[in-house]
């Protein structure tokens, strides 16, 4: 049975071991509404040295370009990837969908001037502990909350846990790899698609898509729904089948680029600063420095989302140092 610790685990973390169903209405409007700071920097990734987008040459929409290799892989224990194709496309949501938050605005025209590759899945703890046990990833081995290891997408890790592995990640293969830009996490995620989700408008087919709350889940915490329910929130009325908690990768049906969960799951880690919209954001898709670099930015929603936050243009954020059983991520591999 889904706990309330669980579902809002994913939301505000957990403090001492306890959580306050009265911190639910404060931990939603923190999602949605963040708070965003004054460090300023450039909007540009200073690490990574593939990480470079040009603003003068305009690309093809992504609905008229293929991935123009099969997926791969760098190592046995590394991440599968795909490659994702150059193209432009609008970044956000318009102010008629449903669902819509503040912060997914204004409506801002991106390029992607070069393809990138990125992971077909969200890092699994089998990849996770490839690191752990070569001496990288500080050494941090994240519990699975009983849902099992192997395939299933590693989680409880952090913005750093990330970018520890990333780093790890490319001593072992001799590529850059990092975690994708929010620009480009959205690209890769709407896959051409202008609609709320990578399956259409509608929240109905979810069950196919992701792992996100569903009707089972309403049905055996009937707690949590009322939580969802007070705060105007909703669910599909199908049942995708997992229960509660995460599922192993690639479970449901993927987006248009080969590329699976997306949209439930684990909320992602991205790489950019957090800004409490889109404005002033610049018109390539590199990584975000500007706002606040004290939270980064996460996108696609959890298993323990209602409907309105799993939409390619939602987005979330935390401190950097931020673990719990909703957070994990997916890799990018720049070209040198």
């Amino acid at each position: 049975m889904k706990s309330m610790v669980a579902i809002v685990s994913s939301v505000v973390g957990r403090r001492s071991g306890r959580i306050s169903l009265a911190l639910v209405a404060t931990a939603f409007a923190l999602v949605i509404s963040g708070c965003a700071g004054s460090r300023a920097n450039q909007d540009r990734s200073p690490s990574l040295a593939g990480d470079r987008e040009s603003q003068d040459r305009a690309a093809p929409p992504a609905e008229d370009r293929e991935p123009s290799m099969p997926p791969f892989r760098d190592c046995p224990h590394c991440p599968e990837m795909v490659m994702v194709p150059a193209g432009s496309f609008l970044m956000g949501s318009p102010e008629t969908e449903e669902g819509r938050g503040a912060d997914e605005g204004p409506l801002h025209e991106i390029t992607v001037a070069a393809p990138f590759a990125i992971g077909i899945y969200e890092v699994t703890f089998e990849e996770w502990d490839a690191c752990m046990d070569d001496g990288g990833c500080d050494g941090y081995r994240p519990p699975d909350w009983g849902w099992g290891r192997g395939r299933r997408p590693v989680t409880e890790v952090s913005w750093q846990d990330a970018r520890e592995y990333v780093e790890w990640l490319s001593e072992e293969t001799g590529h850059s790899y990092g975690l994708p830009s929010e620009a480009r996490w959205e690209y890769a995620a709407r896959a051409g698609t202008r609609t709320a989700r990578y399956w259409g408008e509608s929240a109905l087919e979810q069950c196919r898509y992701a792992n996100g709350f569903d009707r089972d889940l309403a049905r055996t915490n009937e707690r949590g729904l009322a939580i969802f329910e007070e705060h105007g929130t909703t669910y599909p009325s199908c049942s995708d089948g997992q229960g509660d908690g995460t599922a192993p990768v690639g479970s449901y049906e993927p987006n248009a680029f080969g590329l699976y969960d997306m949209i439930g799951n684990l909320t992602e880690w991205t790489d950019d600063c957090w800004n409490p919209d889109h404005s002033g954001r610049p018109g390539h898709a590199g990584t975000r420095y500007s706002g606040d670099c004290s939270r980064r930015i996460l996108r696609g929603g959890t298993w323990g989302y209602p409907s309105e936050y799993l939409r390619s243009a939602h987005r979330f954020q935390f401190e950097l140092d931020h673990r719990d059983n909703g957070l994990g991520f997916r890799v990018v591999r720049f070209s040198r």
